[in-house]
């Protein structure tokens, strides 16, 4: 069965985006690094050749690890461009969203898309709830969002009760529509769940 439309409601109002998700195995993944890897900038040309304006930078090209004249140099050829960068980041401790925090300002993302985990971090519902709770006072003051990936070790409701007991205007929910396979939860499953919470959409065909 193949899963290629799904309702969008009329008030969500989307923009085309590519994301360094979408070229994975041309920019590398665990066990496998292309001998010439896509770059940051060659990804901002590829958007701006096919008129894209939004460009989404998650963990697998982790912007932290740029010095800061890269990171210069970055925003200046999206600005260049007439790009918006979006950033993302896994791991949702403390210490991290506060780093990458300071990096969407750099950017001036609307929002730090976020895995919850990493290999070595697993909080549980009660932990990420005090996390966001400490998080909150700084994103509120940058006027930046945190939005959760519904990555497959948490069901749709946990998500949303994360949301709701830490505060929905300024988190929100980065819906991926295959992830929640994980959880045994099919995207429609997922949608009536979290689309009201949906800030960042990632659409992807999959099949099964």
């Amino acid at each position: 069965m193949a899963v290629t439309d799904f309702y969008i409601p009329k008030w969500l109002r989307l923009q085309l985006g590519l994301s360094t998700y979408s070229f994975p195995w041309a920019i590398g993944v665990s066990g496998y690094k292309p001998s010439n890897p896509l770059s940051a900038t060659h990804l901002l040309q590829y958007a701006h050749a096919k008129d894209i304006r939004y460009v989404q930078f998650g963990d697998n090209m982790p912007l932290h690890t740029f010095s800061q004249d890269q990171l210069k140099q970055l925003k200046e050829a999206a600005d260049n461009f007439n790009i918006n960068i979006e950033v993302g980041t896994r791991r949702l401790s403390i210490e991290n969203m506060l780093l990458y925090l300071a990096i969407a300002q750099k950017f001036t993302s609307p929002f730090l898309r976020v895995v919850i985990d990493d290999a070595e971090f697993h909080p549980n519902e009660k932990e990420v709830i005090e996390t966001i709770k400490t998080l909150l006072p700084h994103f509120q003051k940058a006027g930046v969002c945190i939005a959760i990936e519904n990555h497959d070790r948490f069901p749709a409701t946990t998500f949303q009760r994360i949301i709701e007991q830490t505060d929905p205007m300024l988190v929100g929910v980065c819906l991926d529509t295959a992830n929640s396979l994980g959880a045994n939860e099919g995207v429609s499953e997922v949608l009536q769940v979290l689309a009201p919470y949906t800030v960042n959409l990632q659409y992807k065909r999959y099949y099964y």
